[in-house]
């Protein structure tokens, strides 16, 4: 877990910026405490142990991120970690699933860019800026790879 501290940033992005999408204005948000945040995604491995079964379609590799799950079925493992780890969370926190906003700050890291990486996207298809943080249909294979191989 990464624990990400309070803040102001704007979330959206600018109408310029390669990508946009219409309902991506721009406007201020705070986030008044801090949380943590998971620095990878959840892993088949840590989903079987909590869920007890593996909806991913590629089962090559239990390090791979678990795949095929809705919100619901996300939102009940952060549940069943709450209910079969309570002893071992801190006072006042508890597993969830992150906001929008929790989301988007914590995945800009302080940037004010497309990328966390400090860089904006060059093309809406190959993209070498975007090949330092993120497994995208250009450079993937069409695969699903390991998670923490990309910066974060």
């Amino acid at each position: 877990m990464v624990a990400i501290p309070p803040g102001t940033f704007i979330m959206g992005t600018p109408t310029d910026e390669l990508g946009r999408y219409q309902n991506e204005g721009q406007h201020q948000v705070t986030i008044s405490k801090q949380f943590l945040i998971s620095k990878y995604e959840i892993t088949q491995k840590q989903y079987v142990k909590v869920i007890g079964t593996n909806p991913s379609n590629n089962q090559t590799n239990e390090f791979y991120p678990v795949e095929n799950v809705c919100w619901n079925e996300a939102k009940a493992f952060c549940d069943k970690l709450n209910s079969d780890y309570s002893r071992l969370i801190p006072y006042g926190y508890k597993f969830d699933l992150p906001t929008e906003a929790q989301w988007e700050y914590a995945c800009r890291a302080g940037t004010t860019t497309a990328l966390n990486n400090g860089k904006n996207l060059t093309s809406n298809g190959y993209c070498p800026n975007l090949n330092e943080v993120s497994w995208y249909r250009n450079n993937s294979g069409n695969t699903t790879h390991q998670v923490g191989q990309k910066k974060t």
